[in-house]
């Protein structure tokens, strides 16, 4: 049975009986799967003794969720427990293909290799669960710490970040070659691979890109963590920059971990300025913060806007404008929604005994903005705070929570301004009067006013990362100060170059206007901040 409508008083209904019996899939088609049911005994009272099971060929039939075997219902529990398949979904086939691929390049290991003790300072360990068998990364916590500074010590990021560099030791390369038009899928294989070989990402990692020139001095790098970060962000998460959540898919277990992983070795290689577009409240939830500390960094702006939640919003807005208990009854019995709303309540576990009016207004609307964006994402959090068990970035950000707080959260961030470019451009020498005009151009370019084409700080940024890779300036600032130089006064070098491993800048001083040289400079960052072409 189910409850029917809300209110103070709400009659239970019984659920239609299908003619195979009850099953869990046709349970959670009627009522969802959060729904709370109800069951009515056939007697005044009843035994709590086990009662003896036998299979028949009349037993119901379930679906299990991991390897889609019809098991009895009343074995499904101990069945899930002892089910070694490993159940990763993701948005597209070929992902699927990578994850669950098993050859000698990419290897997942079975259930009985991961339960076995392992003698690696880095393991990976299996952690069974009721509905899948999933690889975890175990923390290295047990070496001992090398110049970890504890959060006691005033210590700035930079030098945190630098610790935790040197804490990984590298040892060699490893080179990969990146096809953009699959990078997704390439970015997936090379760190399923690392959660069986973790000892690659301790490496000096150096980026090729298929069919484009260049060695990988660094900037190849820069922009294959800027790709792969991107990535993560638009396939993982949702909402508004710089709030964003993960989103709800128990499929994707394993890809949260991966980003995990990617976040962490991305800091590691120096490439990355963390993943600064989380809500407050997710970051808070990674590092251990209390409960209470946790909630009170949740707001209704952080709820995404789509389909799926439109109702809530509605909900919560209508709920908001309540004055008093006539207001709350009327919402909750007499609207056209009130069927949706109360399904609403129901699914964030709403204590039922809890009456709804203006005393407890409030609380409701915390619970539901909390279960929203907390309570029923926690295991994609989870997921996620597994994959930073990479490298012990999770041990050093529990460590130093305030000020690591910045690699997830934008709210300190400050824009990249004109002056801030010019400051970190080596002094600049001129041998001709084009040379001369060219860079007082450039210096324009840079002060540019924003407009359509670049709002914000985008020009400054688009110009950075046109320059360097960099599409922000990384803790501690660029290893390279940024170098101008010039091509030659000739026609077919109208547009801007640039070595972005050396931080090197050309410019062009073919143009006789400095409308055409702004053109060429915006020819180039939209179109050329990223790739290495062939010439």
């Amino acid at each position: 049975m189910r409850a029917q409508g809300g209110g103070y008083s709400r009659p239970l209904c019984l659920i239609p009986i299908p003619s195979d019996g009850y099953s869990v899939p046709y349970l959670k088609e009627m009522v969802g799967a959060s729904t709370t049911i109800y069951i009515r005994p056939m007697k005044e009272s009843l035994s709590a003794e086990k009662a003896p099971v036998s299979l028949s060929p009349d037993s119901p039939l379930t679906e299990c969720t991991t390897c889609n075997k019809q098991v009895p219902i009343f074995a499904l529990r101990q069945h899930s427990k002892d089910c070694g398949a490993i159940d990763i979904n993701s948005d597209t086939e070929e992902i699927e293909d990578i994850l669950n691929q098993d050859d000698g390049e990419v290897v997942i290991e079975d259930t009985a290799n991961l339960n076995s003790p392992s003698t690696s300072e880095d393991k990976i360990a299996a952690v069974n669960t009721p509905s899948t068998s999933e690889v975890k990364i175990v923390s290295d916590s047990d070496k001992p710490d090398k110049q970890t500074p504890d959060k006691e010590e005033n210590i700035s990021l930079e030098d945190l970040i630098e610790s935790f560099v040197e804490k990984n030791e590298l040892s060699g390369d490893e080179c990969i070659l990146v096809d953009r038009e699959t990078l997704w899928m390439d970015v997936v294989k090379f760190y399923k691979r690392s959660l069986t070989k973790p000892d690659i990402l301790r490496k000096e990692l150096c980026v090729s890109f298929k069919n484009e020139e260049g060695l990988d001095g660094g900037a190849m790098k820069i922009e294959f963590f800027s790709l792969a970060l991107n990535e993560v962000k638009s396939r993982l998460f949702e909402g508004a920059e710089p709030n964003m959540v993960p989103i709800k898919d128990e499929t994707k277990g394993m890809l949260f971990q991966l980003a995990g992983v990617i976040v962490s070795h991305a800091l590691f290689q120096r490439s990355s300025i963390g993943f600064p577009f989380l809500a407050p409240h997710i970051y808070s939830y990674i590092v251990g913060e209390e409960e209470d500390e946790t909630i009170s960094k949740i707001t209704k702006e952080h709820i995404p806007l789509d389909s799926s939640t439109a109702l809530l919003h509605e909900f919560i807005n209508c709920l908001e404008t309540c004055k008093n208990d006539d207001d709350i009854h009327q919402l909750l019995e007499e609207n056209s929604k009130c069927e949706a709303f109360w399904q609403i309540i129901n699914s964030s576990r709403w204590p039922k005994e809890k009456v709804i009016n203006m005393s407890s207004k409030d609380f409701l609307l915390q619970h539901l903005v909390s279960h929203e964006l907390l309570v029923s994402r926690k295991n994609e959090i989870q997921e996620f705070s597994e994959g930073l068990k990479s490298l012990s970035l999770l041990k050093l950000l529990q460590k130093n929570k305030e000020i690591c707080t910045i690699l997830f959260t934008a709210g300190e961030f400050q824009p990249l301004t004109a002056d801030g470019i010019m400051e970190m451009i080596i002094a600049v020498e001129t041998h001709s009067f084009s040379e001369r005009q060219a860079y007082e151009w450039l210096k324009s370019y840079i002060n540019e006013d924003e407009d359509e084409e670049f709002p914000g700080d985008s020009r400054q940024r688009a110009l950075l990362q046109f320059w360097t890779g960099w599409t922000a300036v990384p803790f501690g600032g660029l290893a390279k100060r940024l170098k101008v130089a010039f091509l030659a006064d000739d026609d077919t070098k109208s547009l801007p170059t640039t070595s972005s491993c050396t931080a090197v800048l050309r410019i062009p001083t073919v143009h006789s206007s400095k409308k055409g040289f702004f053109e060429a400079m915006n020819i180039a960052l939209k179109f050329g901040r990223v790739g290495f072409p062939n010439p």
